[in-house]
């Protein structure tokens, strides 16, 4: 995932990452020092707010899925698209037995 400006001006070129392979991570390429530091502090401090409206809008687009693979779900990211990419759910599953033990 990464920001990028889509007006005109001097930082067009420039990319903020905000992961790579699926680790999250913080660079910027092209962008200075003196914009990159309080940047950066915003991005760590809202990182769960850009995160959360960037899966809305993926789901709005439907680029998201899920699948069962086995005993496993998955999180299909970018459905369809090249950079189509599948994520474990990490999601409890509870035999019938388990379910009725009080």
């Amino acid at each position: 995932m990464h920001l990028r400006l889509i007006s005109p001006g001097p930082y067009q070129d420039c990319v903020v990452w905000l992961e790579d392979r699926g680790t999250r991570i913080i660079s910027s390429t092209g962008l200075p020092r003196e914009i990159t530091r309080p940047l950066f502090r915003w991005i760590w401090a809202n990182r769960e707010s850009i995160e959360a409206r960037w899966l809305r809008f993926m789901s709005m687009k439907g680029w998201l899925g899920v699948r069962v693979e086995w005993d496993q779900l998955q999180l299909v990211c970018y459905r369809g698209e090249p950079p189509e990419f599948v994520r474990p759910l990490n999601v409890p599953v509870w035999t019938d037995r388990e379910r009725r033990s009080p």
